[in-house]
């Protein structure tokens, strides 16, 4: 079984590649894609917890 990262595991992560890739429109996408794993995530987080 695979393991879900937690979201700061999630959001550590995309800072470390916003970091290593310091474009900003890139960090701006980097968020979006955060923010929407972090709303499709809310639905199945009780499975999780």
């Amino acid at each position: 079984m695979i393991k879900q990262p937690q979201k700061s595991d999630l959001r550590k992560t995309i800072t470390i590649q916003v970091k290593k890739n310091s474009n900003f429109t890139y960090q701006q996408s980097a968020h979006q894609v955060f923010d929407e794993l972090s709303e499709r995530k809310t639905a199945t987080k009780s499975d999780l917890d």
